[in-house]
């Protein structure tokens, strides 16, 4: 993972095995959070977006996955 600081200098971080996980430790003024906070993990495309988490309802969130979930089946039949 690779990142650019306040100076502009780019950072790069490795990554460790820890049991049956693959992890990296981000810095939090990487992230722009405080501790405490909650972060969600959204993958697409092999990457990994880390963004701060906004509560929405059940449903809201429900809905939007589901919607988001079959976007990605369908483009996956279309694509074959």
């Amino acid at each position: 993972m690779v990142w650019a600081n306040n100076r502009g200098n780019r950072l790069s971080y490795k990554v460790h095995k820890l049991g049956n996980n693959v992890v990296t430790t981000i810095p939090l003024r990487a992230l722009n959070i405080n501790p405490g906070k909650t972060v969600r993990y959204t993958i697409k495309d092999n990457r990994v977006k880390v963004v701060k988490d906004v509560a929405t309802s059940n449903i809201e969130s429900t809905i939007s996955e589901t919607i988001e979930h079959y976007n990605e089946l369908l483009t996956e039949l279309v694509d074959l």
